[in-house]
C-alpha cells in the first residue's frame, strides 16, 4: 500500500504472491506510473466482491485505515501500461468513491496497452472516473465483462479485444447480474466507446441504463 505520493513509479516489477486481497492498493496518488510489470496471485479470493490487483482509492478511514491524514483524495494523473496481469480476481479499478472522499477521485488515468489473462471478475473495473482512457488492451478470459464501467464521463474506451467472457453466478450473480458482456456501461456519459473487439461473450458493448451523449460505433463481436 502506497499512499500520499507524488510522481511515483514501479517499472518492471514481478509482484507475484497467493492473496486474497488486494496487490497493490494506493490512494491520494498525483502521478503515478505502472509499467511493465508482471502481477498476479489474488485469483483465490471468494466473497461476492472481487478484489483489484492493483486498487485505486481514495485516502478515508473506510478505505483505507491507518493510512493518513484522511484527505479524501483519489488518484490523479495515473499511466499504466504494458503490463500484465495473469490469475487474479480482478485487474485494475476502483470503487465507488466512500463519505468523505473529494467530488471527482479519479482523473486523467490511462490504462493502456496491457494484457489481462484468467480473471475471476472483470479484467478492468472503475467506477467514478473523469477524463480517463482504456486503451489497445488485451483481455483473455473474464467475468462478467473485459471492462465495466460506471458513474463516469468524459472518458475513452478505444481499440481494445477482448475474448471469452464467461457469466457471474451465485451471489456474484445476485450483486452485479448475470451479464456476458466485452464492455458493459452503467450511467456513463459523454464518452467515446468505439473501435472495441469481442468474442466469446453476449454482445461487444452493453449499455444498461443507457446514459448522454456518448458516441458509441465501430465496435465488433466477432462471434
Amino acid at each position: 500500500r502506497f499512499s500520499h505520493v507524488k510522481n511515483m513509479v514501479l517499472s518492471g516489477m514481478t509482484l507475484k504472491c497467493k492473496r486474497n486481497n488486494h496487490i497493490v492498493e494506493v490512494p491520494d496518488m498525483n502521478g503515478f506510473t505502472v509499467k511493465n510489470c508482471k502481477i498476479s496471485g489474488n485469483s483465490r479470493y471468494l466473497q461476492v466482491q472481487p478484489k483489484e490487483a492493483l486498487q485505486l482509492d481514495v485516502a478515508t478511514k473506510a478505505a483505507m485505515v491507518n493510512c493518513t491524514p484522511y484527505n479524501g483524495r483519489g488518484c490523479h494523473n495515473v499511466l499504466i501500461t504494458g503490463n500484465t496481469f495473469s490469475g487474479i480476481s480482478r485487474g485494475v479499478g476502483s470503487h465507488s468513491y466512500a463519505k468523505g472522499a473529494e467530488k471527482n477521485p479519479y482523473t486523467n488515468i490511462t490504462v493502456e496497452k496491457n494484457t489481462f489473462k484468467d480473471c475471476k471478475g472483470e479484467a478492468i473495473y472503475f467506477l467514478n472516473w473523469k477524463n480517463c482512457s482504456v486503451l489497445k488492451n488485451k483481455i483473455y478470459n473474464a467475468k462478467h465483462a473485459g471492462i465495466y464501467m460506471q458513474d463516469s464521463s468524459l472518458n475513452k474506451v478505444q481499440n481494445n479485444t477482448i475474448a471469452g467472457i464467461g457469466a457471474y453466478s451465485g451471489e456474484r450473480a445476485k450483486t452485479y447480474g448475470s451479464d456476458r458482456a466485452g464492455v458493459l456501461m452503467r450511467n456513463i456519459n459523454r464518452s467515446h466507446v468505439t473501435g472495441n473487439q469481442a468474442s466469446g461473450c453476449k454482445k461487444a458493448v452493453m449499455e444498461n441504463p443507457a446514459g448522454k451523449k456518448n458516441v458509441i460505433k465501430r465496435n465488433k463481436k466477432l462471434r
